[in-house]
């Protein structure tokens, strides 16, 4: 085996720097040593599966060798080339989907390490970019939708015009009235996919293995932009955590409500539920003071309470369950003191009274207990 790149750097998380996350925040700061810590997990996989691939005698192993020589050398010659490579979520999906496939005994995934290199570290492709109150954000567009049906590709600017449209008005929203998340997003976020819409309703996802990917169906204003911005962030980060510290006690079968799915859930799945729900509610609690119209507001508001009182709800399940380790007991304590705080600021009956039923309905329709 052709010797490693040179290993990253020994990366120590404080304390008070998960617990500030735990909370929801954290800043631009924690986000890019997140990113630190994930390039280090995607040069561990990249071998990983080129050893993999090596060791179970893989026919296409020779094509993993070559990009990994590649990355041997340029990590010598090019240490921030490098750095843009792990950094590039399909390289972390190339390892994963390569140690899948060696597994498996199927062919390695297309293309081979030395593309993802050079898709990673090549002329840019067209992607979208947006500015406000001075801070800048930038995706790399790409047409990549793996299981998804592309809404769009880098080369069809008539419809990528339209998708900047909709990414700038949701990123003016994000800067000028959530702006710590809007640093937060420009640290962690590279990769767009458009993809099409599933049924009426908006869609968007993050990927465990692919840190910096956002995919999202063309949100329908900006509003709803700023939200998945702010959404998918914590779901993105939350996945770093986990990468770091064990926070739900392995082998847990038990299922739990979840009240934004219509499916139970297990335990990680409904923490990471937990934590992208306490971002939706911090959304819509901002997002209430800055509304001027009373209509939109109101709706702010319920959309703030019925978020933060499920994820509440749902944060005192797991709470009451051993079902998380230490660890993960106190980062959820964390998530829900910040929702009691939250949830303890005034707000109208009639707003907790619609809030609450819109919650109970979406429990009786899926037969929540």
């Amino acid at each position: 085996m052709t010797a490693a790149p040179p290993p990253p750097r020994f990366i120590r998380v404080p304390q008070s720097t998960l617990w500030s996350l735990a909370r929801g925040g954290g800043g631009a700061a924690a986000v890019r040593m997140l990113r630190e810590t994930q390039r280090s997990k995607t040069l561990l996989m990249t071998r990983a599966a080129v050893e993999s691939a090596v060791r179970h005698g893989h026919p296409e192993a020779h094509l993993a060798m070559r990009g990994y020589r590649t990355l041997r050398t340029m990590s010598v010659r090019a240490p921030a080339h490098t750095r843009r490579v792990l950094d590039s979520p399909h390289t972390g999906l190339w390892a994963l989907r390569t140690l899948q496939a060696v597994e498996r005994g199927q062919p390695l995934p297309p293309g081979g390490l030395t593309d993802v290199i050079a898709r990673a570290g090549g002329t840019p492709r067209p992607g979208i970019e947006a500015e406000s109150g001075g801070l800048w954000m930038s995706l790399r567009v790409d047409g990549l939708a793996g299981g998804y049906r592309p809404d769009t590709t880098p080369d069809d600017e008539l419809r990528l015009d339209r998708w900047r449209a909709d990414i700038a008005a949701g990123w003016q929203i994000l800067v000028r009235h959530h702006r710590p998340v809007a640093e937060e997003f420009a640290a962690a976020m590279s990769v767009l996919v458009p993809v099409r819409r599933k049924g009426d309703g908006h869609f968007s996802a993050t990927l465990r293995h692919a840190f910096g990917m956002l995919i999202m169906s063309r949100p329908p204003d900006g509003k709803r932009a700023a939200l998945t911005f702010a959404h998918e962030l914590m779901h993105a980060k939350l996945s770093a955590i986990m990468d770091l510290f064990l926070l739900v006690e392995p082998g847990v079968t038990e299922l739990f409500h979840a009240p934004w799915r219509p499916d139970p859930r297990p335990a990680s799945a409904l923490l990471q539920g937990i934590y992208a729900h306490l971002g939706v509610a911090a959304f819509w609690r901002r997002q209430a003071r800055a509304e001027r119209d009373a209509v939109a507001r109101a709706e702010a508001q319920v959309e703030f309470v019925r978020w933060g009182d499920g994820a509440a709800r749902a944060a005192a399940a797991l709470l009451d369950r051993d079902v998380l380790t230490p660890v993960g007991a106190r980062f959820v304590r964390q998530i829900a003191g910040e929702l009691g705080r939250y949830l303890a600021e005034p707000v109208p009956a009639e707003i907790v009274t619609e809030a609450r039923w819109r919650n109970e309905e979406h429990r009786r329709r899926v037969g929540g207990s």
